[in-house]
């Protein structure tokens, strides 16, 4: 099958270029910005390469259990010329169990987390899902929809890219990326996230757990 030169040079992109959480600035370029191509281009995920798929099914096995620590989110406001970071904390409770589901052949990870506020008595959950088959990984949606782009699988790591475009109700396009990061040991996950909207970094944000 012949491999599509928009995604090729989208994931090269993200390799080179892709900046860490710690160190992505309030409206900061994303990664379909960056590439060259129009913004609201279709997003066409590759499969998952030779060997991933081992890789993958041990991360979402490891993660099974309880979990807890804390989280630090940034928000980003005012405007592109001057950004405004607010930063809020959360403690973190989380449960996460794996499922498979024999007709479809496909490892599910459930991982269910409640974030709770220091400094304000406010929380929300956070939850997601991952469906993982040999050909593909799904984010949160067991259909076509929820497919990302795996930009890295090591040992117990995992990040990768997805892309969105949602039509409002004034007929307009607003293109949503995200970009994650997974890190896990016996003991310890480290979970990192980049949110962008229409091409600007609008949310990041950091998760340290343990069991």
């Amino acid at each position: 099958m012949p491999i599509n030169t928009q995604t090729v040079i989208v994931f090269m992109m993200l390799l080179v270029i892709l900046p860490t959480v710690q160190a992505a600035v309030c409206f900061a370029h994303s990664p379909g910005k960056n590439s060259g191509l129009p913004l609201t281009a279709a997003f066409e995920p590759k499969g998952i390469a030779s060997g991933d798929y081992d890789a993958l099914s041990r991360l979402i096995n490891t993660a099974q259990g309880f979990w807890e620590g804390v989280a630090t989110e940034t928000v980003c406001k005012g405007d592109v010329g001057a950004p405004i970071e607010e930063k809020h904390e959360y403690k973190v409770d989380a449960h996460a169990t794996a499922d498979y589901l024999p007709v479809e052949d496909t490892l599910v990870l459930n991982f269910q987390a409640a974030w709770e506020a220091r400094t304000r008595k406010t929380g929300k959950p956070e939850d997601f899902q991952f469906f993982l088959t040999r050909q593909r990984l799904r984010l949160d949606r067991n259909i076509p929809a929820g497919e990302v782009q795996i930009m890295k699988v090591a040992k117990h790591f995992l990040a990768f890219y997805k892309k969105t475009n949602v039509r409002n109700p004034s007929g307009g396009v607003v293109t949503q990326e995200i970009v994650r990061s997974y890190l896990l040991t016996h003991n310890s996950l480290s979970v990192e996230y980049l949110s962008y909207s229409n091409g600007l970094l609008v949310s990041k944000s950091v998760w340290e757990l343990h069991r």
